[in-house]
């Protein structure tokens, strides 16, 4: 029965990200076009507050908890930007500047969905001690995607 429950234990992370993003996903209320502007800036803000967290765990592993909940964050966050960026997306299209702006939304929604494949990934390398190099590195990949994509957007939302 112990080792039954510590199976479902070490999964449980996992089970969390996936069943927030299936309820995500079902949320009437993010398909409205406009909260793609509402929900857009936690992804970069918590990536980067993972990085952060991150850097300063070098110097304090206490600190490394607070870059797993942050990169945590971060993935169900951008999953919840990539389902409202979908209406955006469709709201923008309606415009007749859209085919000017059709590579860098397309581009944008690439690096969206990266940042969440990411960050998912980032999140459940935290868990293994052995992938703490690498679970560093994606961090630092997590915080450069979604500048990147924050720039695309803004080049989508400001021109």
């Amino acid at each position: 029965m112990r080792k039954k429950l510590r199976i479902i234990g070490d999964f449980s992370p996992l089970l969390i990200l996936i069943s927030t993003a299936l309820f995500l996903a079902r949320c009437e209320i993010l398909k409205s076009p406009y909260m793609h502007n509402r929900v857009v800036h936690f992804p970069i803000a918590f990536s980067i507050g993972s990085l952060i967290f991150e850097l300063i765990s070098f110097f304090n592993p206490s600190f490394r908890s607070s870059s797993h909940i942050m990169i945590g964050l971060c993935a169900i966050s951008s999953f919840a930007s990539y389902l409202t960026g979908q209406s955006a997306s469709q709201n923008l299209q309606k415009k007749e500047d859209f085919k000017s702006k059709k590579e860098t939304l397309q581009t944008h929604e690439a690096l969206g969905f990266t940042l969440f494949i990411i960050s998912s990934i980032t999140f459940i390398t935290k868990f293994i001690q052995k992938l703490k190099t690498l679970s560093s590195l994606l961090v630092f990949l997590c915080a450069i995607v979604s500048v990147f994509s924050g720039y695309t957007g803004g080049i989508l939302s400001h021109r």
